[in-house]
């Protein structure tokens, strides 16, 4: 172990020694500095000194001087020495990690190095040891996904999502709900966008194709909540009333006449009935909005606005039946019977529209150029007192709290007229 402690000590030099050699391929410059080292800890039954080893290479690699070839190289043999070692698993992802994360051309190899890893570790586990292995598969496959989710690879993520499942089994995960969940997304994603694909096709010979224009426009209002995208191809399209109204409802909510709210509220209403489950969260969440707008704005009789609130609570009952367990959330009130509504708050999921941050002591908005909306995660549902304290910056906009009433609701507006 002190001749390993003493070539350790040489090795954290070597970024600086090598400066003179640049002109060697990386691996003749691994193999002469490491290669003795290497081939003498891996013959070695104990397997102490592979970690040690693997920890003092990776930390070679992580050096900013360290070319993208010397990284590569030092990060086989860290995966090389770790992979020998339940214990150095972590070790052994996070050379690959770096490989897959700086590395774009070698990807996908040190991915794939990872997984096929991570399965034989499976599958020459059992017990609890297979119990840890599988998860971890299921959480690197998870994250695979979402990384393929975030760059519009819908289909990748399919199948990740896909293969994560199948390792679930030997995590004994109870309940893969979520997992479900995020898979249905994704391939239910991956769908739309071949159709979106031949559409676009369509379009590329017949550019006045009304079919192709339609689906479209179905496609990017209804499935993808992106009015901006649909109003692209409304020109063609066989529905009049989306001719007229997509538009509106790309533009700002704000330059909206109290017609055009209520129609809009209406209109997102009735594309609700059209749409798949993972597209009616947003759609109710837009309805609800023109609604909202429609009372924030003057002029409007008691009928009127008893229409807009009905279209309000019927457009609140869809996004709770979709979204049970938040409909269902139990507040905990302090000692003094309140609930604080923001401490918890997750602001990119209760954020309806504008520009929303939360800090440790505050929550902020810059409404500056569109109305800015918030829901709160509880729902009333006997007598309440409600308490809110903010401080205006700059603006002279109208401050409304829209207070639920049973199952219907009004306004506080504070500098409305």
């Amino acid at each position: 172990m002190r001749m390993l402690a003493i070539t350790l000590i040489a090795a954290s030099l070597w970024p600086a020694a090598v400066q003179g050699q640049a002109e060697k391929p990386a691996r003749i410059l691994v193999e002469e500095r490491f290669g003795p080292a290497i081939r003498k800890a891996i013959a070695t039954r104990p397997t102490d000194d592979d970690l040690l080893l693997a920890e003092e290479l990776l930390t070679i690699a992580k050096d900013p001087t360290t070319s993208g070839d010397m990284l590569a190289e030092l990060a086989d043999r860290v995966f090389q020495l770790a992979s020998r070692d339940p214990a150095g698993t972590d070790l052994a992802l996070e050379a690959m990690n770096m490989v897959a994360t700086t590395l774009p051309d070698r990807a996908a190899d040190a991915r794939d190095k990872s997984i096929a890893f991570l399965r034989r570790a499976v599958s020459v586990s059992d017990g609890d040891a297979k119990v840890t292995a599988a998860t971890k598969l299921m959480s690197y496959l998870e994250k695979l996904a979402e990384e393929r989710a975030a760059a519009s690879d819908f289909g990748g993520a399919a199948k990740m999502y896909q293969q994560a499942m199948l390792a679930s089994g030997d995590a004994k995960l109870p309940d893969l709900t979520e997992l479900k969940a995020k898979y249905d997304a994704a391939a239910a994603r991956e769908k739309l966008e071949q159709r979106i694909e031949l559409a676009i096709e369509a379009l590329a010979k017949n550019p006045v194709n009304a079919t192709a224009s339609s689906e479209l426009v179905q496609i990017y209002m209804v499935e993808l909540d992106n009015p901006a995208a649909a109003s692209r191809y409304t020109r063609y399209c066989n529905d009049e009333k989306a001719k007229r109204l997509v538009p509106l409802a790309a533009g700002k909510m704000q330059e909206l006449t109290a017609e055009q709210c209520m129609e809009l509220g209406e209109w997102y209403e009735k594309l609700l009935t059209e749409a798949s489950a993972t597209a009616k969260p947003a759609l109710s969440m837009r309805a609800r909005g023109f609604y909202e707008q429609f009372l924030m704005l003057p002029g409007a009789d008691s009928v009127q606005q008893l229409r807009a609130s009905l279209g309000i609570a019927r457009a609140r009952d869809v996004w709770m039946k979709l979204n049970p367990e938040e409909a269902q959330k139990i507040v905990i009130p302090d000692e003094r019977g309140w609930v604080d509504l923001f401490k918890d708050l997750e602001v990119p999921r209760y954020r309806v529209t504008g520009r929303w941050k939360k800090s440790d002591t505050a929550l902020t908005v810059d409404a500056s150029s569109d109305a800015a909306r918030l829901m709160l995660p509880a729902a009333a549902t006997d007598a309440y007192e409600l308490s809110l304290r903010f401080t205006r910056t700059r603006g002279d906009g109208a401050i409304c709290v829209i207070l639920p009433l049973g199952q219907q609701q009004c306004r506080l507006v504070l500098s409305g007229w």
